[in-house]
């Protein structure tokens, strides 16, 4: 039996197994398991032999279901590791860091049948959010984690945490293959994973729209909301008959624009021209997006580059002369919104 068939048998028994990273990355090992599949006993295992911070790998789609937003607004980690806020799950929850609770947790985040409300915030368990891209797009434990999972036939979903040697300084190279060994351990690197891990499949949402009546001074319109990744609900208008292909805009939040109608720019005038051209059209959506004022950098910078325009610089200049990138927007809600609206074309 070759090295892959023993790691992917041992992962989908629900065994522990490590998977190694590339040298000019981080040169750490990470024990995994099956999140579904997590018991007492080896998370007790994990915490003794790691660093003790449990994380559970996810699709976006998943986090978005238990409304788990990132941790914070703006990733400063070198390796752009997506943590979402911390959770525990409420069923038989006391302190929620014990092994017990913390097992529990893990499973109930592979567990289909629950819901957002059976997590409370913060916790013990710290969801990481893979790269929709997988492994192609970025080559980290988060992503061959859920590409594991998917080459098993699981749910999406698996614990992992950093091995560490006994003085708790990280595992290396000899050390770790000493580790593995000792514990009788499967062991595979990312960059196997990568030759045989395919594509992620195409998200699909399970998302239901809540949809009030939201009267406008042009027609009658629907409004609902949809929960970000950057903390931040966003808002859904709809207008007319579902039976008509839709026409969508694509619209970032604007306060000065959209708001007060300022002269800096003309996204009120957007908005307003697009309510107008849907209407005529019969069907379709605005996805107001509440996390991209300013490109992306808040209302709060987005003055202090205002302040910089007075004194004689561009928007691009601006922006990158306070750190910013030209173009900070994110628009991976906008495509799960439009996923979750069953928009094909």
């Amino acid at each position: 039996m070759s090295n892959l068939q023993k790691v992917l048998d041992a992962y989908k028994n629900g065994d522990l197994i490590i998977v190694t990273d590339d040298a000019n990355r981080e040169d750490e090992g990470d024990l995994m398991v099956l999140a579904e599949k997590a018991t007492p006993e080896k998370v007790a295992f994990m915490v003794r032999h790691t660093t003790g911070i449990l994380c559970v790998a996810m699709t976006a789609e998943r986090a978005r279901t238990f409304r788990l937003p990132l941790m914070v607004e703006e990733n400063q980690d070198s390796k752009k590791t997506a943590f979402t806020v911390s959770v525990d799950y409420k069923v038989g929850l006391t302190t929620g860091v014990s092994a017990t609770e913390r097992s529990n947790t893990v499973r109930a985040l592979a567990d289909t049948a629950v819901t957002h409300a059976d997590f409370i915030r913060p916790g013990h368990i710290f969801p990481l959010i893979a790269d929709a891209g997988g492994l192609q797009a970025r080559g980290g434990h988060t992503e061959a984690g859920v590409a594991l999972s998917h080459l098993v036939g699981a749910q999406p979903v698996c614990l992992l945490s950093e091995i560490v040697n006994e003085d708790g300084s990280m595992a290396r190279g000899a050390s770790l293959t000493a580790f593995a060994q000792q514990h009788s351990i499967p062991m595979i690197s990312v960059e196997e994973l990568k030759g045989i891990a395919a594509p992620p499949p195409t998200a699909q949402s399970s998302f239901e729209f809540a949809w009030a009546q939201l009267p406008l001074r042009t027609g009658l319109w629907s409004i609902a909301t949809y929960p970000g990744l950057r903390q931040r609900e966003h808002a859904v208008i709809a207008f007319g008959d579902a039976g008509k292909a839709p026409m969508i805009r694509i619209h970032s939040e604007c306060f000065t624009g959209d708001v007060v109608h300022s002269q800096r720019c003309d996204c009120g005038e957007q908005l307003e021209k697009s309510i107008s051209l849907i209407q005529s059209h019969g069907h379709g959506y605005i996805i107001y997006l509440r996390d991209h004022e300013g490109r992306g950098i808040g209302l709060t910078e987005k003055i202090k580059a205002y302040q910089l325009q007075d004194a004689g610089m561009d928007t691009i200049d601006a922006n990158l002369h306070l750190g910013h990138e030209i173009d900070a927007r994110d628009w991976s809600d906008a495509v799960a919104i439009v996923t979750a609206l069953g928009v094909k074309k």
